[in-house]
């Protein structure tokens, strides 16, 4: 049965928001420790439409996003962070996935985060804790335990070495990325290398992951090599990241192999991402990456993994359902207070093609519009067709 809404994380955030308002700081005079509660967070309105070549077809969308951040530090040798995403979906849209509340209040975590609060047709309200963790830093030594989000990846797009976050490129409004239940454990050797261990058990053997990362500077590039075990695959990773002239040059590779009975596979694979970048004087940003999934498709046929390419729950085993796939971003500002961004990502395999143009105006300083596209294409006929459409509009406020 599920539980009230009375619930102990609730209970927590108000304690936060208390103490945010009403205790910035507490001293113990005895131990001569200073401890300090900082809060920040935003609110989002984000309204979009989903449509295809007919207009009919078109379903209109809102979600209300509300995220906490706490922080508690006593500027010595321990910190800790509890981070609450809070989300109201309401339409169409959600009208017709009834699946829905089900899916988001599924907790991939070794603990259950994440309670729907309310739900009826075409209204859902979720609540999820992505962070919460303590820490202790003392000179070389960094150690966290709890829900956490470890990025080990390099390149801005496809990441085949963030084994335990992966973090998806579409789903463009979770700028913050998943968390893992984990401890994690970092020592710094120099300014430039050091160790990094992460431990994060899962409810099962496939959804285990531990892992050993060293980083290390040599030839004026930053290095890493990885090893260790990933949802029921043994994984060994390199990653790089330098300059070619001046431009950017970032590289990771992986490879997979399975350990474990898993339904969804039972081959190896190598996943492998190159990308190199450039900004020019004049404002213009570059970004092209490419990346090869051994185990994708390279010709039209259906993709071994039933899961659509447009997935929030990607695996650095698998980023694309294309054994080759390409992506193009070209970014500047037209205005000091306007950013535009047009993005592409092509998989010749399964002739997909999708395009992400995006317009963003500072406001304030603490106050942005972003109106953004996704367009979906399809090749598989021998001709491109229109596949679906989402445009969005969306205010975020930041305090």
């Amino acid at each position: 049965m599920k539980r009230s809404l009375c619930k102990p994380h609730l209970w927590l955030i108000g304690i936060c928001l208390f103490c945010s308002f009403r205790l910035p700081a507490q001293r113990n005079d005895s131990l001569k420790i200073k401890w300090k509660l900082h809060a920040q967070g935003y609110v989002k309105d984000l309204q979009y439409v989903t449509f295809g070549n007919n207009p009919d077809t078109a379903l209109f969308e809102t979600l209300l996003h509300n995220r906490l951040n706490f922080s508690l530090n006593n500027n010595k040798h321990f910190k800790m962070a509890l981070e609450v995403r809070n989300r109201l979906f309401a339409g169409e849209s959600t009208r017709q996935q009834p699946g829905l509340a089900a899916m988001l209040e599924k907790d991939k975590g070794f603990v259950d985060l994440s309670w729907v609060l309310a739900k009826s047709p075409g209204l859902i309200l979720h609540s999820q804790i992505d962070r919460v963790w303590a820490g202790w830093i003392n000179k070389k030594w960094n150690v966290r335990v709890g829900r956490q989000r470890i990025n080990w990846g390099i390149n801005t797009v496809w990441n085949p070495n963030d084994i335990f976050n992966a973090l998806n490129f579409v789903d463009f409004d979770y700028e913050e990325g998943p968390g893992s239940d984990a401890v994690r454990i970092q020592y710094q050797l120099s300014n430039q290398s050091g160790f990094d261990l992460a431990l994060s058990p899962g409810k099962d053997s496939v959804h285990q992951n531990a892992a050993l990362l060293y980083r290390f500077n040599k030839w004026y590039y930053d290095f890493q090599v990885l090893g260790g075990i990933s949802n029921g695959d043994m994984v060994a990773g390199l990653g790089f990241a330098g300059n070619l002239g001046t431009a950017g040059l970032k590289g990771e590779i992986s490879y997979f192999y399975p350990y474990y009975t898993n339904p969804n596979w039972t081959d190896d694979n190598l996943s492998a991402s190159f990308s190199i970048d450039y900004a020019f004087r004049w404002g213009l940003y570059i970004n092209t990456s490419f990346l090869f999934n051994a185990d994708g498709a390279s010709k039209q046929n259906p993709w071994p993994i039933s899961a659509p390419w447009y997935n929030r729950d990607l695996t650095a085993r698998y980023l694309m359902p294309t054994k080759y796939s390409y992506f193009l971003q070209l970014s500047g500002n037209i205005h000091p207070l306007i950013r535009t961004d047009i993005a592409t990502i092509y998989g010749p395999g399964l002739s997909i093609f999708f395009l992400m143009p995006s317009l963003s105006y500072n406001m304030a300083d603490n106050l942005d519009l972003t109106l953004l596209g996704q367009i979906f294409y399809d090749n598989s006929s021998g001709t491109f067709r229109n596949m679906g459409n989402l445009l969005f509009l969306r205010f975020k406020w930041s305090f």
